[in-house]
């Protein structure tokens, strides 16, 4: 098939054209399909611009016209329209993919959504600091474009289910989780060698204490919350450090510092934000496997539920055991007691508890490593997940 994909936004900051477009492009492309993936880098205009190629798919980041409405929308819909594409997958349903959809269906092409997040009422709509006349649009077109579509593609059995609520038919709706891709992952467990990971614990000031990892952008649960299981866990094992990996969006990290200096536990932190380079040269795979296991607390949000979290695949890949609230698609992810250990959401007592079992037994941290990154390969490799979604683009090709 000619395959066509509008992504939503540049490849950097946020994540879903480089984490959910282009590997499902690569892995569609690996099969024998031609794939090209168009990129409207309005976050990041640096990128725009700029064309190449990527393990065969062809990617294309346009140039962004002024003014960005109603323009950009227009000459999305006209560069997919113009590769001759079988069917035009296009991921999110918000913003300007969206409107580029709306365009793509009154020209009669065969086009479906990706939907990997809840943003309407109830989700980002609520989270983010948008205008009004935003919320109203962003609303509309998560109601409005699914019924449209020749088919969606959704990453969580909770958006499965809400696209379903909307009246779009079982048949043409196709469950298609954030996944693993070798290209990715291979150089990573190769970057975070025994020696690597050692020095850079040494280097962080962690060498020789048990060490929880906070892998987050803090939308996922009041940093209260996190103080709180830290303080049940030092109670108990007094040498414990939690690595705190990432910033949140409006500065939630230096809320949650503040909140562990009144509890006593400053000296118990290490945060280390993010930068570009460290998904680069391998840090970040370092970084990850610099603590003895992976905390991933959720809130039971609608929000929640609804995502597909590559924080929780990026730790399955590199063999990290984790504890994680039992919310949405954790569930699907993580086994309990098999490839992870699962708590309900909001049970604190439950969450240290678990914690310090794992920390505790170095064999149990080992078994259940191992076992979720099997798991990971077995059930969630983009290149099984790409037959999925092939499903989704025949029903749409065949309206």
């Amino acid at each position: 098939m000619r395959i066509t994909m509008i992504a939503p936004f540049a490849l950097r900051p946020k994540g879903t054209t480089r984490e959910r477009a282009l590997p499902l492009a690569r892995a569609l492309a690996a099969r024998g399909h031609w794939v090209k993936v168009i990129i409207p880098a309005w976050d990041n205009p640096s990128e725009a611009g700029l064309s190449w190629e990527d393990s065969g798919v062809k990617v294309e980041s346009v140039m962004l016209p002024h003014p960005l409405l109603p323009r950009l929308p227009l000459l999305l819909a006209q560069r997919a329209r113009a590769t001759q594409a079988d069917v035009i997958h296009v991921f999110k349903p918000k913003a300007y993919t969206g409107l580029a959809a709306d365009i793509l269906g009154l020209r009669r092409v065969h086009w479906i959504l990706d939907h990997d997040d809840w943003e309407g009422r109830g989700g980002w709509n609520e989270r983010n600091r948008y205008r009004l006349a935003q919320r109203l649009l962003f609303q509309w077109q998560e109601q409005h474009l699914p019924r449209r579509a020749g088919a969606v593609t959704v990453a969580s059995r909770t958006l499965e289910a809400q696209v379903w609520g909307q009246g779009v038919a079982p048949q043409r709706v196709f469950y298609l989780p954030n996944g693993a891709e070798h290209a990715k992952y291979d150089p990573w467990v190769a970057a975070a060698d025994q020696v690597a990971v050692i020095r850079l614990r040494e280097e962080l000031g962690i060498a020789t204490n048990p060490t929880l990892l906070l892998y987050t952008r803090f939308v996922e649960f009041p940093v209260a919350r996190a103080v709180e299981l830290l303080k049940r866990v030092v109670a108990e094992m007094h040498d414990v450090r939690l690595l705190v990996l990432g910033n949140g969006f409006f500065g939630e990290e230096n809320e949650m510092r503040r909140l562990a200096a009144e509890a006593g536990l400053a000296s118990c932190i290490v945060h280390r934000p993010i930068q570009p380079a460290d998904l680069q040269d391998g840090t970040l795979a370092r970084l990850i496997c610099a603590a003895d296991i992976g905390i991933f607390p959720m809130n039971d949000t609608l929000v929640n539920r609804a995502k597909c979290p590559v924080r929780l695949v990026d730790m399955m890949a590199l063999g990290l055991p984790i504890v994680a609230e039992r919310v949405g698609q954790v569930g699907e992810y993580l086994e309990h007691n098999v490839t992870g250990l699962l708590v309900e959401a909001g049970d604190n007592a439950a969450f240290a508890e678990a914690t310090l079992r794992l920390l505790r037994s170095s064999q149990l941290r080992a078994s259940i490593g191992a076992a979720a990154q099997a798991r990971l390969w077995t059930r969630f490799d983009w290149a099984a997940l790409a037959v999925q979604a092939e499903r989704a683009y025949r029903v749409a090709s065949d309206l």
